[in-house]
């Protein structure tokens, strides 16, 4: 798999979780969503249990021993290279 496979299918990824979470109705978040995966890429414990539990729910994020992490690896190290280029999504 190359870099630019992988961009493009994070991106298709991307747009549609977001769409179907704002068809849903879970994206009352805000940008705290956004915050929780910054804390949880810095290695901090996410603040916002309403943000963690949805992320959790959509699959983003797992907990391994007592800690939430991304669980796919390869997504957590693209989204440390090039989150900054997103804007704040809604979770």
């Amino acid at each position: 798999m190359y870099m630019a496979d992988l961009e493009e299918a994070v991106a298709a990824v991307l747009v549609r979780e977001i769409a179907s979470m704002d068809a849903s109705g879970t994206s009352s978040a805000g940008g705290a969503c956004r915050a929780c995966i910054e804390q949880v890429l810095a290695g901090e414990t996410p603040t916002d249990r309403p943000s963690l539990i949805c992320l959790q729910e959509h699959g983003y994020l797992v907990q391994e021993q007592g800690r939430s992490r991304l669980q796919v690896s390869l997504f957590e190290d693209w989204l440390r290279q090039y989150l900054e280029g997103f804007p704040t999504a809604e979770c």
